[in-house]
């Protein structure tokens, strides 16, 4: 099945895309899912449990079975400067 992760923030700098297609096979988690991401971006992978994931309005953990077609953003956390 295929997948459609969507990079955000400094995420989307070290992929160098917006987004990518990952096929995995029918039943995966997503913690499949960024194992494979984690493979393809190391870098990304460094950052992995600061990472927020979420599919449609909710925020999903590892565990979560992936559906086919099924978008996927990661978030990393949100920085903010102080005063």
């Amino acid at each position: 099945m295929q997948v459609r992760v969507a990079y955000f923030a400094m995420l989307r700098d070290l992929a160098g895309s917006d987004s990518e297609l990952f096929d995995l096979p029918d039943g995966s988690s997503v913690g499949m899912l960024l194992e494979a991401v984690g493979e393809r971006h190391p870098d990304i992978a460094a950052r992995r449990k600061h990472i927020a994931v979420v599919s449609g309005e909710s925020y999903i953990d590892t565990g979560h079975k992936l559906k086919p077609g099924e978008e996927i953003a990661l978030i990393p956390p949100v920085s903010g400067g102080c005063r």
